[in-house]
């Protein structure tokens, strides 16, 4: 279901935010500066895969820049991870464009992945965090499901929604580019609510 994917409105961008500028990571991918060995920064992340894996490169990339690191993965959804950094309880965290622009800082759809970073970095120094460069990959939302030789586009869930159960993560339920947003953009009707659930198990589910 790929051909239709391109229309999303917001990109979500993966980039890292980092607490205070206490730590500036900057340089090929990520790089460190103003580490000392008595200053330990903690790296934070959510409760899914992706999250833990891109906090893990984090923190390594940091250690091999000379930076003792503490880790706290898995900590929770998006607003448990935005807490953590502005309450100090971690230094820096791996956080989607996207995400920040409309669920943490609630501003409006844009078009433009040039847009989103210029606003949302912006908007986070003037809260005393600085966002970090791109990490170079766009992740936007996919949908999964089940083997069906005539559903090929998003469009074509039409068919399907009068019997369809959704299911998805919270967030995606509740964000205006999420769910609202997909049934607004196709012109759908599902019969069914969402369920919403952990992440991890909508696969097992479907």
């Amino acid at each position: 279901m790929n051909e239709e994917r391109r229309t999303r409105t917001t990109a979500r961008r993966s980039t890292f935010i980092v607490h205070r500028c206490s730590v500036i990571v900057l340089a090929a991918l990520i790089a460190v500066s103003g580490c000392t060995s008595r200053h330990r920064v903690v790296v934070g992340s959510k409760n899914f895969t992706e999250s833990i894996l891109l906090g893990e490169m984090l923190a390594q990339t940091m250690e091999r820049a000379g930076c003792p690191v503490e880790r706290k993965f898995n900590l929770g959804g998006t607003f448990v991870c935005d807490s953590a950094i502005r309450n100090g309880g971690i230094d820096a965290y791996v956080e989607y464009s996207g995400t920040a622009l409309t669920a943490i800082l609630h501003r409006p759809l844009l078009q433009s992945r040039e847009q989103v970073t210029e606003n949302v970095a912006r908007a986070y120094a003037a809260q005393h965090l600085h966002w970090g460069p791109n990490l170079g990959f766009n992740d936007t939302f996919a949908m999964i499901v089940r083997r069906n030789p005539n559903l090929r586009t998003i469009s074509d869930l039409r068919t399907v929604e009068e019997t369809f159960q959704p299911a998805f993560g919270y967030e995606f339920v509740e964000r205006a580019d999420g769910w609202p947003g997909l049934l607004r953009h196709y012109d759908l009707h599902f019969a069914r609510t969402p369920k919403t659930m952990d992440l991890g198990l909508t696969y097992k589910a479907l």
